[in-house]
C-alpha cells in the first residue's frame, strides 16, 4: 500500500511539472527562433521558480539585450543562479563571464572553477574555453599542448569553435606537429557548420594555396559566407576584394557598403577605410565631416592609418576646425606606428614651428625616419635641410646623398636639385652629361625652373652642338606656365647666350613638400 502511495505521488509531481517542461520548451524554442519578447514572457516567469534551464536563457537575453534591455550584471546574476543549480550551460556561461570580466569583475581563478564544472558534465562550449584559458595563460602556465587537448575535446563533441581552434593548432604547430592540409580539414568541419570564423580561415587557405589548391573564386565564396553572417573581419576583407577587384567586379560603392558593415560593428579597418573612401569620394560624395567621425573612431583604436588620415584635416582644416596641436597629435601616434607620411610631415613641424615649438633635432629625426621609410618628400626635405643648413649644418655632401635618393625615387624637386648641383658642381665634381640627364626628369615631371636651365644649357651646347629648337620649346613650356625669365630668353632667342650668366640659387624654405591628399 505504502508502495503504492508513493508510486502515486511521484507521478503526481510529475505531472505537476508537466506544465513547466512545457513552457521551457516552447520558451527555447521561441529563443531559437529568435522571437525574444516572446522566449522572455515564457521563461521568465519559471525562471523565477529557480528553474536552472529557465535562468540559463533568460540571463542569455538580459545580458546579450535580445528582446529586453541589455544588462550584462543581471545577467551575470542569472547565470549564477543557474550554475548553482548544477545547470551545465548556466556554469559554462558564468565561467565564461569571468574569464572576460562581463558583467562581473575578471576573476580567472572564479572562472576555471566554474568551467571545470561544466566541463564534467560535458559541456563543449566548457571544453573550448577551458582551452582559450591554456593557450592565453589565464590562471596558469600558458600550455599549448594542453590548450590544445582541450581543443580536440570540443571539436570531438561536434563543437564548431574547437574545430576552428584545432585548425589553428594545426597551422601553427600549437601543441601538434604543424599540419597545413589537416588544419584545413578542421577548418571546414567549422565552416560546413556554420561557423563565421571557420568560414573566414577557410577563405585564408584558399586565398593563400595553404594545405589546399589555392581558389581564390572558392575562397571568396567562403568569405562571404561569414560577412553575410555579420563577421566584421570578413566584412572589412570582403570590402577589400571589391576595392581592388580580386575575385570580384571592382566596385568602389559595393566596397564601402561592406566597409561601413564592420565599422558599424566597431572594426578599425573598416573604419579607418570608410573613413578615407568619405574623404577621397570614392564610392560615394566626397564628405570630409563624415570622414572625420570613422577616422576618429579607428585612430582612437590605434588604427595608424587612420591616425595618419586624422592628423591631415586637422592641418588642412578639413571636415574639423583646423587645429595644429591635435595634427601633431595624431601624426605622432602614426609616425610612432611607422606611418612615413606622418613622419615626414612631423619633421616638417619641428622645422617649422608649425602647431609645436621649433626642434631642429626632431625635425631630422623624424625626416630621416620618413626617407628611410620611402617616402621621397621626407628625403627631399632632408637634402634641403643641409643644402641652407636649417636645423644642422649645411653639409653639401649629405644634401646630394637625400636629393639623390629622392630623384631616384622620382620627385621632381629633388631631380631639379640634382641636376643644379651637377651643374655647379656642389660638393660633387662638376658632370654637365649628368646634370643634363636629372634636369630633362625633373623639366619631364613639369618643373619649370628646370625647363629653363635645362633650355639654357641646350642653347648654349653645354653636352655639345647646341640644340636651339629644343631650348626653344623649352622655353616656351615654362614662359607658358609663367616663368618670366623663360619669357625673356624665348624672346630674346636671336641673341648669343652665356652659361656664366646663370647661377642657381639653393633651395630655401619654400621648397618644403607636404604631400597632397
Amino acid at each position: 500500500m505504502k508502495l503504492r502511495l508513493h508510486s502515486l505521488a511521484t507521478v503526481l509531481v510529475l505531472l505537476a511539472a508537466l506544465p513547466a517542461m512545457a513552457g521551457i520548451k516552447e520558451g527555447i524554442a521561441s529563443y531559437k527562433s529568435k522571437d525574444y519578447l516572446a522566449a522572455f514572457a515564457k521563461l521568465d516567469p519559471l525562471a523565477r521558480t529557480g528553474d536552472g534551464q529557465a535562468l540559463y536563457y533568460v540571463a542569455m537575453l538580459h545580458s546579450d539585450g535580445l528582446g529586453i534591455e541589455k544588462n550584462q550584471a543581471e545577467g551575470a546574476r542569472l547565470f549564477q543562479r543557474s550554475a548553482e543549480q548544477g545547470n551545465p550551460n548556466g556554469q559554462n556561461a558564468l565561467g565564461f563571464s569571468y574569464m572576460v570580466g562581463e558583467g562581473v569583475e575578471k576573476n580567472f581563478a572564479t572562472a576555471l572553477l566554474w568551467l571545470n564544472k561544466a566541463a564534467a558534465q560535458g559541456n563543449s562550449k566548457a571544453y573550448h574555453h577551458l582551452g582559450t584559458m591554456h593557450l592565453e595563460g589565464w590562471g596558469m602556465m600558458k600550455d599549448e599542448a594542453q590548450a590544445t587537448a582541450w581543443f580536440r575535446k570540443a571539436a570531438d563533441a561536434g563543437n564548431a569553435d574547437g574545430y576552428k581552434q584545432l585548425g589553428n593548432s594545426y597551422e601553427l604547430g600549437r601543441g601538434v606537429p604543424k599540419d597545413m592540409a589537416e588544419a584545413v580539414t578542421w577548418y571546414r568541419k567549422s565552416a560546413e557548420q556554420g561557423n563565421a570564423m571557420g568560414q573566414y580561415e577557410l577563405w585564408r587557405m584558399y586565398g593563400q594555396g595553404l594545405g589546399v589548391q589555392k581558389d581564390e573564386a572558392l575562397g571568396l565564396e567562403w568569405l562571404r559566407k561569414a560577412a553575410d553572417q555579420g563577421y566584421s573581419p570578413a566584412q572589412y576583407r570582403l570590402g577589400a576584394a571589391y576595392e581592388e577587384g580580386k575575385g570580384v567586379r571592382q566596385n568602389d560603392r559595393v566596397a564601402l557598403e561592406w566597409y561601413l558593415k564592420a565599422a558599424h560593428q566597431g572594426n578599425a579597418g573598416g573604419q579607418s577605410m570608410s573613413g578615407h573612401f568619405y574623404k577621397t569620394g570614392r564610392g560615394t560624395g566626397q564628405d570630409y565631416v563624415e570622414a572625420a567621425v570613422w577616422l576618429r573612431k579607428a585612430a582612437e583604436q590605434d588604427d595608424k592609418e587612420a591616425q595618419q588620415e586624422l592628423g591631415q584635416l586637422y592641418m588642412r582644416g578639413v571636415g574639423v576646425n583646423k587645429d595644429m596641436a591635435q595634427s601633431v597629435a595624431w601624426h605622432t601616434k602614426a609616425a610612432e606606428q611607422g606611418m612615413a607620411d606622418a613622419q615626414t610631415n612631423l619633421g616638417v613641424f619641428y622645422r617649422t614651428g608649425d602647431g609645436v615649438a621649433k626642434d631642429g633635432e626632431k625635425a631630422i629625426y623624424w625626416a630621416t625616419k620618413g626617407a628611410t621609410g620611402g617616402n621621397m618628400n621626407a628625403a627631399f626635405n632632408l637634402g634641403n635641410m643641409y643644402e641652407v643648413g636649417d636645423a644642422v649644418p649645411a653639409n653639401g655632401s649629405e644634401a646630394f646623398k637625400w636629393y639623390l635618393k629622392a630623384a631616384q625615387g622620382d620627385h621632381p624637386g629633388a631631380q631639379y636639385r640634382v641636376g643644379v648641383m651637377y651643374f655647379q658642381g656642389l660638393a660633387i665634381g662638376q658632370d654637365i652629361a649628368a646634370s643634363i640627364r636629372w634636369l630633362r626628369r625633373s623639366s619631364d615631371n613639369n618643373v619649370m625652373d628646370a625647363k629653363f636651365l635645362l633650355a639654357k644649357l641646350l642653347e648654349a651646347g653645354a653636352n655639345g652642338a647646341p640644340d636651339i629648337d629644343g631650348a626653344a620649346t623649352l622655353y616656351a613650356e615654362a614662359a607658358l606656365a609663367g616663368h618670366a625669365e623663360a619669357r625673356t630668353r624665348f624672346l630674346a632667342l636671336n641673341r648669343s647666350h652665356l652659361m656664366k650668366d646663370f647661377s642657381a640659387k639653393p633651395a630655401d624654405m619654400k621648397t618644403i613638400i607636404i604631400p597632397e591628399f
